[in-house]
């Protein structure tokens, strides 16, 4: 049985830009402890959410340290350091712990998909160079590529992979994989508007998007599910669902970002190729975001 990095509710964080879409490290400091007062269990630094791929090397391990200084280890900071390039991957994961990370999340590689040997193998090269446990990020809708469940069971037999933050919706992949991997691979859902459904497949939490701004309601939905309510739980997830919906009613993180600038945590600043939220959807996350008492 291996140690879970964490059980709850883990937000997957956005990156503030400046107007100058320079990395704005204050707001991001505020962001973190926006967090740390509405009880989430862990932080997801330089992901999608993130915008991680725009981010520089330096950026990156900055956000790391900033994140690890302002947490002070009261709860694990988790450093997005995947690449479809092995050799990149083992390069970020490295410095990441090294900035402060306490536990990596490694997505598969990217446009050159590889092989079911070549996955694990690219997995268990990340996981061979550090001392830290690895999360596997299973997100096909972005990769092109998805784990079967019988993947998911040969990558658990390395003693440093540890989770999988599942985003594929295969339900029945996902029960079979709590089935076979039992405490050798805890599962984290990916997907917000699923989270008490997979709760109730063996999920052990959840990396959210929607806890950028309600952590507080998001860990409440945790709770509810783990003492027993699970008709408190669901209701929470459906009430929740017209502002998920929102969310994610243009690519991830354009809408979080908006909601968090009406919230004036961040301002509504991304990189290219990602450009702010349009108009017309603006006026949805207002009604959504009005509607959940957030403004």
């Amino acid at each position: 049985m291996k140690k879970c990095v964490f059980e709850g509710v883990a937000t997957a964080l956005v990156t503030p830009f400046d107007k100058r879409l320079k990395v704005d490290y204050a707001a991001f400091e505020k962001l973190v402890v926006s967090q740390l007062r509405g009880g989430v269990k862990a932080l997801v630094v330089g992901g999608t959410t993130g915008e991680g791929s725009t981010l520089t090397e330096k950026e990156r391990e900055r956000l790391i340290s900033v994140a690890a200084t302002t947490v002070g280890g009261r709860i694990p900071v988790v450093a997005a350091t995947g690449s479809n390039d092995t050799a990149i991957a083992i390069k970020r994961s490295t410095a990441a712990v090294e900035a402060g990370a306490d536990a990596l999340l490694v997505i598969t590689p990217y446009y050159n998909k590889t092989s079911v040997n070549g996955l694990i193998r690219h997995f268990f090269a990340v996981a061979d160079s550090v001392d830290a446990p690895v999360i596997i990020y299973n997100v096909p809708t972005r990769t092109g590529m998805d784990i079967s469940a019988d993947t998911y069971y040969k990558l658990s037999r390395h003693p440093n992979i540890v989770g999988v933050k599942e985003s594929s919706g295969d339900f029945t992949k996902i029960i079979s994989t709590a089935q076979r991997c039992k405490n050798d691979l805890y599962m984290y859902s990916g997907n917000d508007d699923t989270f008490v459904p997979f709760m109730s497949c063996g999920g052990r939490g959840i990396i959210s998007v929607l806890s950028n701004v309600c952590p507080s309601a998001v860990v409440h939905m945790y709770n509810a599910f783990s003492r027993g309510d699970t008709a408190r739980a669901t209701e929470s997830q459906m009430a929740y669902n017209g502002l998920i919906e929102a969310l994610f009613c243009q690519v991830n993180p354009i809408p979080v970002k908006y909601a968090l600038s009406k919230l004036g945590i961040i301002g509504n600043n991304l990189r290219l190729p990602l450009v702010p939220l349009d108009e017309r959807y603006k006026r949805l996350v207002d009604r959504q975001m009005k509607k959940s008492g957030l403004i």
